[in-house]
């Protein structure tokens, strides 16, 4: 009896818990089902927004084709058009002119050298023998020297042979010894003891050996010769070096007071007949871009002859007394020859080059420019005459032509017919 008691209980055991097993795996089924539902919704929603995307981007890119289209047939009628102008973004560098009829001078382009007058100009040379020594530490060419200011010494440095100490203690004796003589022969003329001649010789004597010892006392110290500048100035030439041994005479050096210079012109002699009417002009310096001038009240000389060869006649111009002029140093020159009225002139900083040709900027409006082919009639110093290509009352860039032809460089790459009037 406990047998079928005990198999009843686990037949009912059993039952149960495939009866629990088997609501579980429905309810997994249902939950499935419903999530798979919602997935297919989702991807729904999901076809549905992109095919509106789609349908968005095609309006848009076929609204962009449409504006690109207005764009490309605006661009192609601006092409036809007679002028090409550039919108540039507003630069307050630029300066610009109205053109009006001005007066141009034609030149002569040649060369010239900057000279200082001879008289400003002072050599100075050793009054004996010996070893010079220099007394300034900083004198070099170039540096600045005062009147009476002791640039050298010479001394024997014992030597035997040209010894300034000896010629100093021979020309002190002489000079006693010479003196004396004098003296004497003053007071022996009047008593008619010795010749008018003899008088005479020892007279010149006494007044040689006096200005020898005077000039050697006046400048000896320390039992050396000073040196001293004979004026104000600067140090141009230095042609010893110290500790170096010199002879009486040699020169030393050469003090500028480079108070008047003048610049030589070279002016070609097929021009000879016209040297009488070149009066004035203009230079500028190697070494800088300013530009000077001289006129018919500097005009201090005219070649009447050339040398042998040479294919220049010179002229030369005083100038005023400018630090910035190097003597020496060359420059290039403008002769001033004819002069023409009503000319259309621009300076030289209007015009730009490229590949040979010359162009300036033409204002139309506010940052508004079209850049404008010209030709060139003449150039001179530091303006152009226009033969053709602008006219009176337009108004041109003078300054600040660089920056604006770096700003449209872009817009004339890309257009043939750019800076040029049809």
């Amino acid at each position: 009896m406990k047998k079928i008691i005990i198999l009843t209980f686990i037949f009912y055991t059993i039952f149960i818990t495939s009866c629990k097993q088997e609501n579980v795996n429905t309810k997994d089924n249902h939950k499935h089902i419903s999530t798979e539902h919602t997935h297919e919704h989702s991807s729904n929603e999901h076809d549905e927004k992109d095919q509106h995307s789609h349908k968005s981007h095609a309006q848009d890119s076929e609204k962009q084709d449409h504006e690109h289209n207005e764009n490309c047939d605006h661009s192609h009628d601006h092409d036809t058009d007679e002028h090409d102008h550039s919108k540039t973004p507003h630069n307050e560098n630029l300066k610009t002119k109205i053109i009006h009829p001005e007066l141009f001078t034609k030149t002569l382009n040649t060369t010239g050298t900057i000279k200082v007058s001879p008289t400003s100009e002072y050599i100075i040379n050793a009054k004996t023998s010996g070893v010079i020594k220099f007394q300034n530490n900083n004198l070099v060419i170039g540096s600045d020297v005062k009147n009476g200011s002791n640039l050298f010494t010479i001394s024997g440095e014992e030597m035997a042979n040209n010894n300034i100490n000896v010629q100093f203690v021979n020309a002190k004796n002489n000079y006693r010894q010479s003196k004396e003589n004098f003296l004497r022969a003053k007071s022996l003329i009047t008593e008619n003891i010795i010749s008018q001649k003899e008088f005479l010789a020892r007279k010149s004597k006494f007044e040689s050996d006096s200005t020898s010892y005077y000039i050697l006392k006046k400048n000896f110290s320390f039992k050396a010769l000073q040196i001293n500048s004979p004026t104000n100035g600067k140090l141009f030439q230095l042609y010893v070096q110290n500790g170096e041994y010199v002879n009486a005479g040699q020169q030393l050096a050469i003090i500028s007071k480079n108070c008047q210079n003048y610049i030589e012109v070279d002016l070609p002699k097929k021009y000879f007949t016209k040297i009488q009417n070149i009066n004035s002009g203009k230079f500028q310096m190697e070494y800088d871009n300013k530009i000077y001038s001289f006129d018919h009240n500097s005009k201090i000389s005219t070649g009447d002859r050339i040398k042998h060869g040479d294919p220049f006649i010179p002229i030369s111009f005083s100038l005023e007394h400018n630090h910035d002029l190097i003597a020496g140093s060359f420059a290039e020159v403008w002769l001033n020859i004819e002069e023409s009225k009503n000319s259309i002139v621009v300076p030289k900083s209007a015009i730009i080059e490229q590949q040979g040709l010359y162009f300036v900027f033409v204002k139309h409006a506010k940052d508004d420019y079209e850049k404008t082919l010209v030709t060139l009639d003449a150039i001179n110093a530091d303006k152009v005459k226009i033969d053709s290509g602008i006219d009176f009352g337009m108004e041109v860039v003078i300054d600040g032509v660089i920056e604006l032809k770096l700003a449209n460089s872009g817009s004339a790459a890309t257009d043939s017919h750019y800076g040029h009037n049809h």
